[in-house]
């Protein structure tokens, strides 16, 4: 879609996913699924997204709050996987913030 956007003279932004909290995933979801496995992809998937949108030169926010000084991680999920009112507007302040330098 990338293509086709700039094909239509659109700019695409690739938006990076922010980390999940394993730690504080549903019960009933870890049981079907292996987010330690997930988590790996995860990783794997923002590696190459950051590197296909340096081959194509696209512009790309990076949503992973790693590097946002924050204490407690569970503070900003609903279920270890859906950001609740405070992870969104972390998100939020991330998007604005590189709007502005974009």
């Amino acid at each position: 879609m990338v293509h086709q956007s700039q094909n239509k003279f659109i700019e695409p932004i690739i938006g990076i996913p922010p980390m999940i909290d394993i730690k504080n995933i549903r019960d009933d979801w870890a049981a079907f699924t292996d987010f330690e496995a997930v988590c790996r992809q995860l990783e794997q998937y923002k590696e190459w997204i950051i590197k296909f949108s340096s081959t194509f030169n696209v512009k790309f926010i990076n949503f992973d709050m790693k590097n946002k000084n924050i204490d407690k991680v569970e503070e900003l999920y609903i279920d270890g996987l859906h950001l609740n009112e405070k992870g969104q507007a972390i998100m939020a302040e991330i998007f604005c913030s590189e709007m502005q330098d974009k």
